[in-house]
């Protein structure tokens, strides 16, 4: 590469510019310190999301949950997506005619959280159970805890979306 009328390598060339080579790319030392600063704050705020009362709180478009979490962004985003297909899916197979809004979805980084909340809730459960739908009245849900995977969770939480349905079809 022609860099200050000396022909030279790529690599020289950048390093002459002051450029850091970060994950294959050259880029300035300043974008270098703003990238790692986002990735501390973001390391920041999924350790203080890792505590229960500090959970992600996601709601769903267009609007059926209420995702509450804390495991990972990205997984809370994908169990919301996930959790509105599996309703629409349902809906159309059961003949679902209610629209439920907001039903509180909760998903535990670990199983020891999931069932120390279950009992604190009234609702004990045994070490064999990945998560249930749970109906009191007129407040219902779906309680699971990240069972190893992303898949098995979502499978989990697909099995539990499937009694929501049944529920609200068979209600009235």
């Amino acid at each position: 590469m022609l860099f200050k009328g000396t022909w030279m390598p790529e690599a020289d060339k950048y390093k002459a510019m002051g450029y850091v080579k970060n994950l294959g790319t050259w880029i300035s030392p300043q974008r270098l310190k703003t990238i790692q600063k986002q990735q501390a704050e973001a390391r920041e705020q999924i350790k203080f999301r890792s505590d229960w009362k500090n959970a992600w709180v996601y709601n769903t478009e267009p609007g059926h949950f209420s995702i509450v979490s804390n495991v990972s962004p990205e997984l809370v985003g994908n169990i919301g997506v996930g959790m509105e297909q599996c309703y629409s899916e349902l809906a159309k197979v059961f003949g679902a005619k209610t629209n439920l809004k907001n039903i509180k979805v909760e998903v535990y980084a670990t199983q020891e959280q999931f069932m120390k909340h279950s009992g604190e809730a009234g609702l004990a459960m045994g070490s064999n159970v990945l998560g249930y739908f749970w109906y009191l009245g007129h407040d219902m849900g779906i309680r699971c805890f990240y069972a190893g995977s992303p898949e098995q969770t979502m499978s989990t939480l697909f099995h539990e979306c499937t009694h929501l349905v049944i529920h609200s079809v068979c209600e009235k």
